[in-house]
C-alpha cells in the first residue's frame, strides 16, 4: 500500500491572486525560471483552513529532517504559508489574510464547480473563488524552507478581479466624438 502524502492538501474556499496558470511566469523582471503559479487567500477567521495547511507544514518539516537537513531542521526557514498583514501591509485585498504562494514547473489542472476543465483565461482572475490543492515540501540550497507545490485549482465563484479592471464599452466610448474621427488625417 502506498504511503499517504499527508503534505499534499487541498484548502479553501479563498481567494486566487496573482494567478499565472495559463503561461509561467519568470518574475517581474523576467530573471526567474519561469513557473506557474498562484497566491491564495485564507481569510484568518478560518482557523480549521489554517490548521490544516500549518499541519502540512509540519509534515513537510519532519520530511526535510531526515531528507534535507541531515536530520535537524533549521531554525530559520523561508515558508510559502504568509501573513497578509504583515508581508503585504499596503494591498487591501491581502488584509486579514493568511497566503500561500504555490509554483510549479508543470500547468496546473484547473477546474470550475461542475467538474469541467476551464481553458479560456478570462474564466479563471486574480479574485475569483475557489479551492486549491498543493504539496508542502522541504528544500535546501542557499535557503533552506518549505514550498508549496501547485496542482490544481477548483473556481466555485465569480467574484471581484484584483487590479485593474477591463474597461467597459461605456467607459471605452464615453468621451468619443465619432463623428470626427477622420477630420485632420
Amino acid at each position: 500500500m502506498a504511503e499517504e502524502n499527508k503534505s499534499r492538501i487541498t484548502v479553501g474556499p479563498g481567494r486566487f491572486s496573482y494567478t499565472h496558470v495559463f503561461k509561467p511566469y519568470a518574475g517581474k523582471n523576467g530573471d526567474q525560471e519561469p513557473k506557474y503559479q498562484v497566491s491564495f487567500l485564507i481569510s484568518k477567521k478560518d482557523k480549521k483552513t489554517i490548521a490544516k495547511v500549518e499541519a502540512a507544514i509540519e509534515e513537510a518539516k519532519k520530511k526535510g529532517k531526515t531528507t534535507k537537513w541531515n536530520g535537524k531542521v533549521p531554525g530559520k526557514l523561508d515558508i510559502s504559508f504568509r501573513d497578509g498583514d504583515t508581508e503585504r501591509p499596503d494591498d487591501p485585498n491581502y488584509a486579514g489574510m493568511m497566503y500561500i504562494t504555490a509554483k510549479s514547473s508543470r500547468k496546473p489542472t484547473l477546474f470550475d464547480r461542475n467538474q469541467n476543465e476551464i481553458i479560456d483565461q478570462d474564466e479563471f482572475y486574480s479574485g475569483c473563488v475557489g479551492f486549491l490543492m498543493c504539496d508542502f515540501f522541504p528544500y535546501s540550497g542557499q535557503q533552506n524552507g518549505i514550498a508549496a507545490g501547485l496542482q490544481a485549482c477548483v473556481k466555485t465563484k465569480d467574484d471581484e478581479p484584483f487590479g485593474a479592471a477591463k474597461p467597459t464599452v461605456d467607459a471605452v466610448f464615453a468621451d468619443l466624438d465619432l463623428d470626427d474621427d477622420d477630420d485632420d488625417l
